[in-house]
């Protein structure tokens, strides 16, 4: 809820009040992802050595300080340094939440079920969140809506410390920096030997590449061809 109402805001802050360009946009998005790969590994490494709850809880509050930041500044270096942060946000809670669901329940058997109620609730979020945060935003301002978002998001996390306990997590053994690098060796020669997985990864790499890319390039490109109507007084310079 918080994630897709936040974002529908943010995309017509970073065209309607950042005033950034085309190639802005899609640098920023670029910088996010690297970002996200970068630091996928080491948040990794932090779920299955320290706890995969505290990786949850990491996730949330890099992510509050991040929407809460970006509602803050206008400028590109510093709104580009927020989405990066955001995307690093993502890398802590990628895996950790199913991970921590399978060690709580214990019943490989009842996974499936969480997990799809999982999906039925981000749908029901992701329009409680556009109508939500969206809504918010027409009635105060947009930079309102978001930063309200992020302390949110920031208060869901301190919900997750106080709400939810972790009893059987069990972490690795400490040499999960080396077992991490010999699994991405032999996950790329897996990928690499399978017709297969190279189809499913360039299908991924094109429809994720173009997915984000129009989401961030739409708000723009539909600001320039439904231009605000102004009224003009009578004089040239009004009408200017």
């Amino acid at each position: 809820m918080l994630h897709r109402g936040w974002w529908l805001v943010t995309s017509v802050y970073l065209v309607a009040d950042a005033r950034l360009t085309a190639s802005e946009l899609v640098l920023i998005g670029v910088a996010q992802a690297v970002a996200a790969l970068v630091f996928e590994v080491p948040a990794g490494v932090v779920a299955d050595t320290l706890s995969r709850k505290w990786s949850l809880v990491v996730s949330h509050v890099l992510m509050g300080i991040a929407m809460v930041a970006t509602a803050l500044v206008s400028d590109f270096p510093a709104l580009m340094a927020t989405q990066m942060l955001w995307g690093v946000s993502w890398t802590f809670a990628s895996g950790a939440e199913v991970a921590w669901i399978s060690d709580e329940l214990d019943d490989p058997a009842r996974v499936p079920v969480v997990l799809i109620r999982a999906e039925q609730a981000q749908l029901i979020g992701t329009v409680v969140g556009l109508a939500g945060v969206g809504g918010l935003a027409w009635l105060t301002e947009r930079s309102t809506a978001m930063a309200l978002a992020g302390v949110a998001m920031l208060l869901l996390g301190l919900y997750v410390v106080v709400g939810f306990r972790e009893q059987r997590f069990v972490p690795v053994s400490r040499r999960r920096w080396s077992a991490a690098w010999v699994i991405l060796v032999r996950g790329s020669r897996l990928v690499r030997d399978s017709r297969v997985l190279l189809a499913v990864f360039a299908a991924t790499f094109l429809v994720t590449g173009v997915a984000d890319a129009f989401g961030r390039l739409y708000p723009r490109d539909w600001s320039f061809s439904h231009p605000p109507s102004t009224r003009s007084s009578g004089s040239p310079a009004s009408a200017c």
